[in-house]
């Protein structure tokens, strides 16, 4: 308890500080929009003074920005799993009865995804040769097209 308030302290005392810097940089900003010129070493001792405070302004943004986009993608995980949560609760129910049956899920796994592989291959030959058929029939019909064109372009 005691570690966690002295770092506490730590953590107020540079929020402190870095408002205290923040304040005398935007006093040193309004001077020079003023108009006041200020010798180079002032200048210097002015941006070393700005620069920090400007970095440390780019990266609590970036931060910021970061967090959004994390919250964003949690919020969007989260939705995922409770849309897909009914399909991962029957997935176990199914797993723990072919347990109880005696059936290893993975090895029933690889034996459906061998015969799912067969299937498809079978799917796409009979595809490949509806393809054929369909395409014989075509040409018998384009045949029968220009010989009936012939006919009838001899009749008159």
């Amino acid at each position: 308890m005691e570690e966690r308030n002295a770092q506490l302290e730590r953590d107020v005392a540079r929020y402190q500080e870095r408002k205290r810097i923040e304040k005398e940089a935007s006093l040193i900003k309004r001077l020079g929009a003023q108009g006041t010129y200020l010798c180079n070493a002032a200048q210097i001792s002015i941006l070393q003074v700005l620069i920090p405070v400007n970095e440390y302004h780019e990266a609590k943004e970036r931060y910021t920005k970061a967090r959004e986009h994390q919250r964003a993608l949690h919020a969007r995980v989260t939705k995922l799993k409770n849309r897909n949560a009914p399909a991962h609760t029957k997935l176990e129910s199914v797993s723990f009865t072919l347990n109880i049956i005696g059936i290893c899920p993975h090895v029933m796994f690889s034996q459906l995804a061998a015969q799912h592989k067969t299937l498809e291959k079978r799917r796409e030959a009979k595809k490949t040769a509806s393809k054929a058929k369909f395409q014989q029939m075509k040409a018998k019909w384009s045949d029968s097209e220009r010989l009936v064109r012939l006919y009838s372009f001899k009749l008159q």
